[in-house]
């Protein structure tokens, strides 16, 4: 195995100088120390020592998103270094010790180290996390989130090839498949909703969405029956989102919320049914989480009747899953930073708005299967 930190000399090998970014950030062993953990803390030392600064802190960016595109939360400052070179500077070392985690979440994994500055989550391994910090490494926000785009393209499109070229069988693939690219790496971080009653004649069939520019605002107004909508925006307030005046009477409800995917291995333990958002939890782009949930309550109950529960968790399962896909599909293309697919999309929801038969049959895709 060919080391890194060596290199020849005479008839042996000499060491090279190398210090851990642990040792490097005056880290101690300590738990409070670990709120020392921090990447772009570590740009900041690399700017000041590295005799290439700009190039090391955006090879530590494409590290720190690696890192987070396959799940290696054992990311610690021991697994980071610096190597002294022949003009008593130092750089970057090689990367070493990447390790795909067996974390099971679909949507909230965190980096053993800080990678961004979102408030009270500055280790989620998430997009928006990521670009948050982008500064301290010397990027702009979209230039950093281009480079994560390209990086994503990348490790989804070759992994798999990778693994099997050096060695790896069909089931070690299988067996880290979970690790890469979750799908809570591209989830926005906080949404709103509201149920408001309104003022004056509304169309009870008029779905209305609202998108403002690539990966910016979205809103969604869905019609809950005779002048009550429920309002669904990626900002924190649903209501101050609306880009056009609504006569609203009285406000039910409102909250914020983030984005969950997440769904039971079986909806069926014991005696013991899941169903709503026991089973599933998913984006609300779609409309379709309180439908599956009364849906998955009526197969429940049809199930139990019968006498037939063995086949509800498989048969609702596949359904559940089916909801879930479609979902996040329709919220990567609403929340796309792509102006192609921000312009496909206004147009298709322009159709669905102006063709009366199209917005009836959606309407009836998102109330039923």
């Amino acid at each position: 195995m060919k080391r890194f930190d060596q290199e020849p000399w005479g008839n042996g090998s000499i060491r090279r100088l190398r210090l851990s970014a642990h040792s490097l950030l005056g880290l101690e062993e300590s738990v409070t120390d670990r709120l020392g953990w921090s990447y772009p803390d570590l740009a900041h030392l690399l700017r000041r020592i590295s005799s290439t600064p700009g190039e090391d802190a955006t090879e530590l960016f494409r590290r720190m998103v690696f890192n987070a595109l396959v799940s290696n939360t054992d990311d610690h400052p021991r697994n980071h270094a610096v190597l002294g070179t022949d003009t008593r500077q130092w750089r970057l070392s090689p990367v070493f010790d990447l390790v795909p985690s067996n974390d099971r979440s679909l949507d909230d994994r965190s980096l053993a180290m800080t990678c961004g500055v979102t408030p009270g989550r500055e280790r989620w391994a998430n997009r928006l996390n990521l670009v948050s910090g982008a500064q301290h490494f010397d990027l702009g926000i979209e230039e950093a989130d281009t480079l994560i785009t390209r990086m994503k393209e990348i490790v989804v499109g070759r992994w798999e090839d990778h693994v099997r070229i050096h060695g790896g069988t069909a089931q070690d693939a299988r067996n880290i498949a979970h690790a890469i690219a979750y799908p809570g790496f591209d989830l926005s971080a906080e949404w709103s909703i509201a149920d408001v009653e309104l003022e004056g004649a509304f169309d009870p069939e008029q779905v209305t969405v609202h998108i403002q520019g690539p990966g910016e605002l979205f809103v969604l107004v869905l019609p809950i029956e005779a002048r009550r909508v429920r309002i669904v925006s990626s900002t924190s307030d649903a209501l101050a989102a609306l880009p056009v005046p609504m006569n609203i009477a009285r406000v039910r409800r409102m909250a914020t919320f983030t984005i969950s995917l997440r769904q039971a291995e079986t909806y069926l333990r014991g005696r013991v049914l899941l169903a709503g958002d026991a089973a599933h939890c998913h984006s609300p782009v779609g409309g379709r989480g309180m439908n599956l949930g009364i849906d998955d309550a009526f197969a429940a109950a049809r199930a139990v009747h019968s006498g037939d529960v063995a086949t509800y968790s498989q048969k609702r399962h596949i359904i559940g899953a089916k909801v879930m896909k479609a979902s996040e599909a329709a919220r990567k293309m609403v929340t796309s930073n792509s102006r192609l697919v921000h312009l496909l999309t206004q147009g298709a929801m322009g159709a669905v708005q102006a063709v009366a038969p199209l917005r009836r049959l959606v309407m009836a895709k998102m109330s039923s299967f």
